[in-house]
């Protein structure tokens, strides 16, 4: 039973520094840029300030299917804290955070060994693609 107990302390100091890790990377690529909403990434943007203002889910004023609502509402949510764009990002940064653990989560719900299910957390966590997307107003954090 110690065995067991010591393996599962092991792997959590483990996450917690692939975590910590990618934590790093992603506020690191935060602090440097300043991504600017542009394009598909203004009008998620300019939705969810639209419902966080008025509650209305419209783009250019009229009521919409063209964006799935998840991602507007999620940056409405923040809008309650602040609408400035940093303070976006870094709920963006801390959502592309959020995919590390989740990862290990899943890799050890499907049956993988502890080991692997912590490569797949490691991949994620200091993946470019994830860390330079991290900041960015857009959709594929969520």
């Amino acid at each position: 039973m110690d065995g067991v107990a010591l393996t599962i302390s092991t792997t959590r100091r483990k996450l917690c520094l692939i975590i910590l890790a990618g934590a790093m990377f992603r506020f690191g690529w935060w602090w440097v840029a300043h991504p600017a909403p542009v394009s598909d990434y203004l009008g998620y943007r300019s939705i969810a300030y639209r419902l966080f203002e008025n509650g209305e889910y419209t783009r250019h004023g009229v009521a919409t299917a063209f964006r799935t609502p998840g991602y507007p509402a999620f940056l409405a949510l923040g809008m309650l804290v602040s609408t400035a764009d940093r303070w976006l990002s870094v709920l963006n940064v801390l959502l592309s955070i959020a995919a590390i653990p989740l990862v290990y989560g899943f890799a050890s719900r499907i049956g993988l060994e502890q080991r692997t299910a912590l490569v797949a957390a490691g991949i994620v966590a200091v993946s470019p693609t994830f860390i330079l997307w991290s900041p960015v107003l857009g959709s594929e954090n969520l």
